[in-house]
Protein backbone atom coordinates (compact mmCIF):
# COMPACT_ATOMS: atom_id res chain seq x y z
CA UNK A 1 0.00 0.00 0.00
CA UNK A 2 2.87 2.37 0.78
CA UNK A 3 5.18 1.31 -2.09
CA UNK A 4 5.86 3.81 -4.88
CA UNK A 5 3.24 3.44 -7.62
CA UNK A 6 5.93 2.85 -10.23
CA UNK A 7 7.41 -0.28 -8.68
CA UNK A 8 7.12 -4.04 -8.97
CA UNK A 9 6.16 -4.21 -5.29
CA UNK A 10 3.20 -1.93 -5.93
CA UNK A 11 2.03 -3.96 -8.93
CA UNK A 12 2.26 -7.19 -6.93
CA UNK A 13 0.47 -5.54 -4.02
CA UNK A 14 -2.38 -4.34 -6.23
CA UNK A 15 -2.78 -7.82 -7.73
CA UNK A 16 -2.72 -9.37 -4.26
CA UNK A 17 -5.29 -6.86 -2.99
CA UNK A 18 -7.63 -7.54 -5.93
CA UNK A 19 -7.38 -11.30 -5.41
CA UNK A 20 -8.13 -10.89 -1.70
CA UNK A 21 -11.07 -8.56 -2.41
CA UNK A 22 -12.53 -11.00 -4.92
CA UNK A 23 -12.24 -13.90 -2.49
CA UNK A 24 -13.29 -12.11 0.71
CA UNK A 25 -14.92 -8.76 -0.04
CA UNK A 26 -18.58 -7.88 -0.03
CA UNK A 27 -19.67 -7.84 -3.65
CA UNK A 28 -22.28 -5.32 -4.74
CA UNK A 29 -23.71 -6.38 -8.11
CA UNK A 30 -20.27 -7.37 -9.37
CA UNK A 31 -18.56 -4.30 -7.94
CA UNK A 32 -16.46 -3.59 -4.88
CA UNK A 33 -15.60 -0.48 -2.87
CA UNK A 34 -12.51 1.19 -4.33
CA UNK A 35 -9.79 2.26 -1.83
CA UNK A 36 -7.96 4.61 -4.21
CA UNK A 37 -7.05 8.22 -3.46
CA UNK A 38 -10.06 9.57 -5.37
CA UNK A 39 -12.76 7.05 -4.38
CA UNK A 40 -11.68 6.57 -0.72
CA UNK A 41 -14.01 3.54 -0.35
CA UNK A 42 -16.95 5.75 -1.34
CA UNK A 43 -17.57 4.34 -4.84
CA UNK A 44 -18.25 0.84 -6.04
CA UNK A 45 -16.41 -0.19 -9.17
CA UNK A 46 -15.44 -3.31 -11.11
CA UNK A 47 -12.17 -4.99 -10.17
CA UNK A 48 -10.66 -3.86 -13.47
CA UNK A 49 -11.55 -0.21 -12.74
CA UNK A 50 -10.19 -0.56 -9.20
CA UNK A 51 -6.95 -1.95 -10.62
CA UNK A 52 -6.56 1.04 -12.93
CA UNK A 53 -7.39 3.49 -10.12
CA UNK A 54 -4.86 1.90 -7.76
CA UNK A 55 -2.09 1.81 -10.37
CA UNK A 56 -2.72 5.36 -11.60
CA UNK A 57 -3.73 7.09 -8.36
CA UNK A 58 -2.59 4.81 -5.54
CA UNK A 59 -4.25 3.74 -2.31
CA UNK A 60 -5.82 6.34 -0.05
CA UNK A 61 -3.32 7.22 2.68
CA UNK A 62 -5.95 6.40 5.31
CA UNK A 63 -6.70 2.93 3.90
CA UNK A 64 -5.56 0.15 6.24
CA UNK A 65 -8.12 -2.67 5.89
Amino acid sequence: IKAPRISDDNQKGVESFLHFAQENGAELRGNFFCPCVNCVNGRCESLEDIKLDLICDGFSSTYTN
